[in-house]
């Protein structure tokens, strides 16, 4: 059985998952620019924060967040009474990974961004103060099947601290057939021969 790997890279993400099938990039919803809901209901997840009303989906530009794909993005404004947020799949997924922006830019050095599932994997993915508007993207790819992600907030100011969410990637992982790998051997095989006759 293999293990439960973490990435902070996208495209070496969406590499090793084969390209999950969901994503979410928050470009149909509307934009309201304030925090005001404690809940975001798209198709396959609902995001959740308790128990202040502190999400919002905002249009660029908001504050220091912003989005990585398109013009609108989901924000968060987390609050120390209020330190999680949590992804929930109508569906169990292997694979979960979002673009971050603006997290832990609070002068805090003690600071932590915590990914855990509900399967029980949990990594630190982010510590110490980071530069203002940083995107940051928190992924894993799990060998047990989950159906819910919290993302976790240590130590933040008491004037909390807005993260916004962005390119929500989600599913079931594609692992590459046995026979794409061996055409792939064979081909570059036959560019070393042609290479030796050359």
């Amino acid at each position: 059985m293999a293990a439960t790997v973490f990435y902070s890279d996208e495209a070496e993400f969406i590499a090793a998952s084969g390209g999950v099938a969901g994503y979410e990039s928050f470009e149909s919803f509307t934009a309201t620019n304030d925090f005001v809901s404690n809940a975001i209901v798209a198709t396959d997840f609902t995001i959740t924060t308790n128990p202040e009303a502190n999400l919002g989906i905002h249009q660029n530009p908001f504050l220091e967040l912003h989005a990585t794909d398109g013009t609108k993005f989901a924000g968060w404004a987390a609050r120390p009474t209020d330190n999680d947020v949590t992804f929930t799949f109508t569906e169990p997924t292997k694979a979960f990974g979002v673009m971050t922006t603006d997290a832990l830019d609070g002068g805090i050095a003690t600071a932590e961004f915590i990914l855990s599932t509900n399967g029980g994997d949990s990594m630190v993915v982010a510590s110490g103060s980071l530069t203002t508007g940083l995107e940051i993207f928190v992924g894993l790819i799990a060998d047990t099947p989950f159906t819910e992600v919290t993302l976790t907030v240590t130590d933040m100011p008491s004037g909390g601290d807005g993260i916004g969410f962005d390119e929500v990637r989600f599913g079931t992982v594609v692992p590459l057939p046995a026979a794409v790998w061996l055409f792939g051997s064979g081909v570059i095989g036959l560019i070393g021969l042609a290479r030796r006759k050359a």
